[in-house]
């Protein structure tokens, strides 16, 4: 017996476990409901023996571990020889006696525990294993089987968690504290959780509930089994039907000798004997059709754990004691049952025959019960074993039926009759019937599709398959059995159509023949027709009468022969089933000829992309035009295409597409397009043509169609369109040339060649000294008024070109003369009408310069590089020759219109002056030179009464006007300094002697020795000017 003990306060831990078995409580008494009308059996007001078997002590460290615990002992008790447990382990335990007990009816916790529990109906081997991880788990020093009490420690076991289940009783077990004692491996649960581990586990098995049958029509207590025809296995087959409850629940199914049960759950059959079916499994039964089984009943098959389930709450009234819980099995609810009503079977076997008594094949008859509802089949004859054609129905449930046939063999009436035959149990019911004949037509068509022409490109659709037809009644066509109008004048022949319909003698009516039929070609359901790969088109079981077939369309690239054809189906006999109409037709294929040529449309043009497109843009083909005619077959008949120049020949302008619409009928098609040609000329003034120019044609957006130097001859421009306007821009001028301002230009659509010319124009420098010679060595520069920019510059006079002596000669006769020089570079020098000199061009590759040049290949005169027209320049000398003057600079603008400057260098001229500083005048006898600042004497002179004039000195220069000896009577003048200066007017230099005013006195011999000296030195100059010639300086 359970010590007693002081109840403490519950910790908050505790009251949270109360508080989930009050949340058990309540989803246990949700999930008892469907089992509440089950547990009434028992009879509550009835005691019986409840006993005490022994005491069993908790395991020793129950209290000594864990302080809140205590030490505790427990009854093994007996309720009705059956265990009972402590429900409120923490009161005190009956005393033996007799007590009644009351049924627990929502608490499933407790009902399961106490089913599949230790000592329960449900307890099995896999439960056993259950408390065998617990008490391994929880108690492994204190109970198992090694210590001979296993049955203890799962009574133990039980009874703690029966006490949890009823009242979450666990006597005083704080789960949290024994969870901190001894924690698991996992670090998030202990002890406490291994406590309650089975009792989960247990949580987790199958409701517990009685077995019943469902569907079942009186509660669960009957399987009724109805057999119905298995058509693919050709056996009977019932329903299905399942045994509710636990597996532990069990029923012995009893069987009939050819009767199979079929286990569904588990996939396992059994025929005959006595078949175990457990709770939760489904089962039929099947049968064969022959030797049918008798309709079966069969008395109780309950067999064990099919008994009511009650669990059991035992009080024995007394103040403080506990309630005890034990369960019963109730017999009354082991009654289950079944039975199966099974189908009884005849055969049918029928022949069909025509009035020859010959068999017949393809007829279709219906067969409707009428002796009981839902049967309602449509079968077809077939061969049997011996070659006849018989239709037989084997496994036909007994009874009446009526037949009728509603198809038979094409050409042939069925008979229009409403048979009743009557099925017996195992036996066969024959029936023949007749057809009589009914004639058709075949119709065969042959397609074949022309052949491309020779070298033609061949765009045609070879798919014969697209040719198609239809075919059409030309007057009312009327049934030959039923008088039934089949088709309407007019009316397209369909698939299936031309059916015989004959109304049968019950309002119903029969549908014979298979109608029209196509063995070869496709018919749609409109009844257009396309004949096979082989361009064959055959139409069957066509009704007698008169047709026209039309041919409504062909492969792509073909004529469409539109002309019917007419053919008349007649019976001209009564043994003839079929008639045949054959007919042949052949499609002509479209042909169309290119021609591409120039304007005058005689000679082809070879190197154009051409290509044939379609409304839609999309490419047909695609070829380079050559000196023969393009031959394209297979267009699309009728069908609007263009002829496409993509890229026109070089020299040629690109024509404007021509469109044009094939034609249909077969016959050859031309299309000829013309391509014009733009020519443009680059030309002086005097109309020469001129090389060496860089010039480009350019459409509307900026793009660059062509491009070429100017080689002397017209140029045919490439990439032209038709009607769209282009600019000629000179890029770059032949050098001596100026560049010419854009001419805009639109090519027209008339087939008429067009040339533009482009004139250049120049500009010619001479340099000249002021007596009309050539003046060499100065530098002249050209510099824009625009961009400041420097164009030109050059020396003048430079040596250009070797002319030899057989040049010379030929030149010199007023000739042309040109050739090739040893570098390679093209030469043309051309006499010049108006002028001594000569017109020079010299080519490099696409380098072409122009110069003026004299007989010994020096330039005379410059033309001018880089200038545009309508621009303004300036022409200066940036670099003069030694004593001349720099000329003015010019401004010139560049007009349509050639040009020519002359820039003349005066001398630099300067006069020098020895005169009397008393009366200004030219003075005599004076020895005089002009030196440079290196000292070198430049010029010497003697005086006279003119002035003395020096040519040619350096401008900005610094010179010196020296005295070397004075007239008699003056005194030496003082050096002069002088620069000259930039121009051609004459700069003056004077220098002033001064004379000498003291006289000599007589006797005075003083200065003797000095006259003596002056008048030797004077005659020895005299002596050596008489014999020097004085000449004026050299230019530098």
């Amino acid at each position: 017996m359970m010590e007693e003990y002081e109840m403490k306060q519950k910790k908050i831990f505790d009251k949270v476990m109360k508080i989930f078995a009050v949340m058990v409580f309540i989803l246990s008494m949700c999930f008892s409901q469907k089992y509440a009308n089950n547990v009434e059996a028992w009879d509550n007001s009835t005691p019986h023996e409840f006993t005490r078997i022994k005491q069993i002590d908790y395991q020793w460290w129950w209290s000594s571990k864990i302080a809140s615990a205590k030490k505790w002992s427990t009854y093994m008790c007996k309720y009705d020889n059956k265990y009972a447990y402590c429900l409120e382990a923490s009161k005190k335990s009956p005393s033996a006696g007799k007590y009644p007990a009351q049924v627990i009816e929502n608490n499933e916790a407790v009902r399961k525990i106490l089913y599949y529990g230790f000592g329960g109906p449900g307890y099995d081997q896999a439960i056993k294993e259950m408390y065998t991880v617990e008490l391994n788990s929880c108690v492994p020093d204190d109970f198992g089987e090694k210590h001979g009490n296993f049955d203890d420690g799962a009574y133990l076991f039980t009874h703690i968690w029966l006490s949890y289940a009823y009242g979450g009783d666990l006597m005083g077990l704080n789960l949290k504290d024994f969870n901190a004692k001894w924690p698991n491996a996992d670090g998030n649960s202990g002890y406490g959780d291994n406590i309650l581990w089975g009792y989960n586990w247990l949580m987790n098995q199958p409701d517990i509930g009685y077995a019943y049958f469902s569907p079942s029509q009186d509660g669960g207590v009957t399987a009724s089994f109805k057999a119905e025809f298995d058509k693919v296995n050709k056996l009977q087959k019932t329903n299905t039907v399942k045994l509710e409850g636990t597996s532990h629940s069990t029923i012995q199914v009893p069987l009939q000798n050819n009767v199979t049960l079929y286990n569904v759950t588990k996939g396992t059959m059994q025929t005959g004997g006595t078949a175990t079916v457990n709770g939760g499994e489904s089962f039929y039964l099947t049968a064969p059709c022959k030797n049918s089984p008798e309709n079966y009943k069969s008395g109780n098959i309950a067999g064990k754990g099919c008994e009511m389930f009650t669990a059991l709450a035992i009080k024995d009234g007394a103040e403080g004691t506990q309630t005890e819980g034990s369960w019963n099995l109730d017999p009354d609810g082991n009654k289950l049952k079944y039975e199966v009503e099974w189908l009884d079977f005849g055969a049918l076997r029928l022949s069909k025959v025509d009035n020859t008594s010959e068999f017949q094949k393809n007829s279709k008859f219906r067969l409707i019960s009428t002796s009981y509802t839902g049967y309602d089949e449509t079968f077809e004859v077939t061969r049997d074993e011996n070659g006849d054609y018989e239709l037989f129905i084997d496994y036909l449930p007994v009874g009446t039926y009526s037949l009728t046939e509603i198809e038979c063999e094409d050409h042939f009436a069925p008979v229009v009759a409403k048979w009743q035959v009557t099925i017996v149990k195992d036996k066969t019911t024959k029936k023949i019937v007749v057809n009589t004949l009914r004639p058709t037509g075949t119709l065969k068509l042959q397609k074949k599709l022309e052949d491309a022409r020779q070298g033609a490109v061949d765009l045609a659709d070879k798919d014969i398959k697209k040719t198609k037809y239809k075919v059409v009644a030309m007057n009312d066509i009327v049934d030959t059995v039923s008088l039934k109008k089949l088709y309407s004048k007019g009316e397209i022949i369909t698939l299936g159509s031309g059916k015989c319909i004959v109304d049968t003698n019950d309002g119903q009516m029969i549908t014979y023949s298979n109608g029209v039929q196509v063995s070869k070609g496709i018919m749609n359901e409109e009844g257009i027709i396309s004949v096979d790969e082989n361009g064959q088109l055959e139409m069957t079981g066509i009704p007698l009468g008169k047709y026209q077939v039309v041919e409504v369309s062909c492969p792509q690239g073909y004529v469409l022969d539109s002309t019917p054809y007419d053919f008349e189906i007649t019976q001209k006999d009564h043994t003839t089933t079929i008639y045949t109409n054959s007919h042949e037709q052949t499609n002509q294929i479209t042909k169309t000829t290119f021609t591409k040529t120039d304007v005058t449309g005689d000679q082809e043009v070879s190197g154009a992309k051409m290509s044939i497109t379609d409304l839609e843009g999309k490419v047909i083909d695609e070829w380079i035009s050559s000196n023969k005619a393009h031959e394209i077959d297979g267009l699309e008949s009728g069908k609007t295409y263009y002829l496409n120049e993509d890229t026109s020949p070089a020299g040629y302008v690109k024509a404007t597409k021509i469109e044009f619409k094939v034609n249909e009928d077969g016959k050859i098609q031309k299309v000829n397009m013309k391509d014009k040609v733009v020519t443009i000329s680059k030309v002086t003034l005097g109309g020469e043509e001129i090389q060496g120019a860089l010039l480009q044609v350019i459409d509307e957006e900026g793009n660059t169609v062509d491009q070429w130097y100017s080689d002397g001859n017209e140029h045919p421009v490439s990439g032209l369109v038709e009607g769209k306007t282009y600019t000629l821009h000179e890029d770059l001028a032949p050098l001596g040339f100026n560049l010419v301002n854009d001419i805009s230009f639109t090519v027209s659509y008339e087939k008429e060649n067009q040339k533009i010319e482009m004139i250049d124009t120049f500009v010619k420098v001479y340099k000249q000294k002021e007596d009309g010679n050539l003046l060499k060595g100065a530098q002249l520069t050209v510099v824009s008024t625009k961009t400041k920019n420097r164009i030109d510059q050059w020396i003048t006079g430079q040596h250009i070109f070797d002319i030899n002596d057989v040049m010379k000669k030929k030149i010199l006769k007023g000739d042309m003369c040109q050739g090739k020089n040893e570098e390679g570079i093209e030469y043309k020098v051309v006499p010049q009408l108006k002028s001594n000199d000569y017109f020079l061009m010299l080519k490099d590759g696409e380098d072409v310069a122009y110069y003026c040049i004299d007989i010994q290949g020096d330039e005379t005169a410059h033309l001018i590089q880089g200038l545009n027209s309508g621009e303004k320049y300036i022409l200066r000398e940036t670099l003069t020759p030694c004593g001349y003057a720099t000329a003015k600079e010019q401004i010139f603008e560049i007009r349509e219109k050639n040009i020519v400057l002359k820039v003349v260098d005066e001398d630099i001229k300067v006069d020098i002056s020895k005169k009397d500083i008393t009366n200004k005048k030219e003075l005599s006898g004076a020895h005089l030179q002009v030196k440079n600042e290196d000292g070198e004497v430049l010029d010497s002179w003697i005086s006279t009464d003119q002035e003395h004039r020096i040519c040619h000195l350096e401008v900005g220069k610094k010179y010196i006007l020296e005295e070397t000896m004075a007239p008699y009577g003056y005194e030496k003048s003082e050096k002069v300094e002088f620069v000259i200066k930039d121009t051609g007017e004459i700069q003056k230099v004077i220098m002033y002697d001064q004379p000498i005013i003291q006289a000599i006195k007589t006797g005075d011999s003083s200065k003797l020795n000095y006259f003596i000296m002056l008048g030797a030195l004077s005659g020895i100059c005299i002596f050596l000017c008489r014999k020097r010639d004085v000449k004026s300086p050299k230019s530098k």
